[in-house]
């Protein structure tokens, strides 16, 4: 698969530490991954708490979480799944939310096996922003001289 390996790490992170985060003790998260066509299909699942659809459809927002106040029972940011949007437009793919309030949620991510498909010209060769300088003569120091003053 041509990606960002670290960004790829985080996507993970990110969909396990929610995961493990919004499942009662005792549940279960699973991962999957396979290829789909010409994309890599990560799915992270759980049967946690679950999701309500217009929760669902916030999805990606920075600062968004589902339960929000001061009464909330759960820590966070609500920056990881905005992070995980990100990351994963940034490879040319696409975040799915699957999910049933009290029943657990599904999260998948797919991204193209072979990157970016269409290279644009402008970007597929390098421009050096500066010519290259003259070679300089070079005199090798075996053949000169000290000078003590």
């Amino acid at each position: 698969m041509v990606a960002d390996e670290r960004a790829c790490r985080q996507i993970l992170i990110n969909l396990l530490s929610n995961a493990v985060k919004f499942s009662h003790d005792g549940g279960e998260v699973t991962v999957s991954l396979r290829q789909q066509g010409q994309y890599l299909n990560l799915s992270v699942s759980d049967n946690g708490i679950g999701m309500s659809a217009e929760a669902i459809a916030h999805i990606g927002e920075p600062f968004f979480q589902a339960q929000d106040g001061l009464s909330r029972a759960y820590e966070g940011t609500g920056l990881g799944l905005s992070i995980v949007k990100g990351l994963v437009e940034l490879h040319g793919g696409t975040l799915r939310a699957m999910s049933e309030y009290g029943a657990g949620t599904t999260m998948t991510v797919l991204l193209p096996i072979n990157g970016p498909a269409i290279k644009l010209p402008d970007t597929a060769t390098v421009t050096p922003l500066y010519p290259d300088p003259a070679p300089v003569e070079t005199i090798p120091w075996q053949d000169q001289k000290r000078n003590a003053l």
